[in-house]
């Protein structure tokens, strides 16, 4: 189950780090628009909620995106400040993560002929589909872990220096809770 939790918090992660940035910076919403993103919102609730709406732009304007896979993520993020989360390799190293997950989750961890075909020794495959499961023990966990946390790391730090210069470049002036928001963006990473 840690696992599982793992790789949700990460998608959680990636989302609510999107649209805090835009939280941030309202102004981003018209990037992604250019950008041929979805920025679309529910007037309704607007009409129910207007204070909500102006300090949580980004988590309503996020709401239906997926960040699941690293592709998507990566997407989502070059639309709103040109930067890739992801590495060609960490984006295959994500999906495979994504794989085993959705394994234990819809399969219960037990070998399916698909997964067996495209993550096992071919020698081995027959012998595993259906009967074997996948192990997650402490060191599959926590390997997985300290990967995830280098992407959080890698990309809080680039998402503060990408937002900092959309905003100098454009000449916005944030508010100043906007901009402690975006001074203290890494705060916690530096904690380490």
């Amino acid at each position: 189950m840690g696992f599982i939790a793992l790789i949700a918090y990460f998608e959680a992660f990636c989302k609510n780090q999107f649209a805090a940035l835009v939280n941030i910076c309202p102004q981003l919403v018209v990037r992604l628009s250019e950008q041929g993103y979805d920025v679309t919102v529910d007037a309704t609730d607007i009409l129910l909620y207007p204070e909500f709406v102006h300090h949580r732009l980004g988590f309503l304007v996020t709401e239906h995106a997926n960040f699941g896979k690293a592709k998507e993520v990566n997407s989502h993020y070059r639309k709103l400040l040109q930067i890739s989360p992801f590495s060609k390799d960490e984006q295959r190293r994500f999906e495979q993560l994504s794989n085993d997950r959705n394994l234990l989750v819809h399969h219960g961890g037990i070998y399916t002929l698909r997964y067996a075909k495209e993550k096992l020794d071919p020698a081995i495959r027959a012998d595993n589909a259906f009967y074997h499961s996948l192990v997650v023990d402490a060191e599959f966990f926590d390997d997985a872990a300290r990967f995830l946390e280098l992407i959080v790391t890698k990309t809080v730090q680039s998402t503060k220096i990408a937002l900092q210069g959309y905003v100098e470049n454009n000449g916005i002036e944030l508010t100043s809770e906007a901009q402690a928001a975006l001074d203290n963006l890494d705060t916690d990473l530096e904690r380490d």
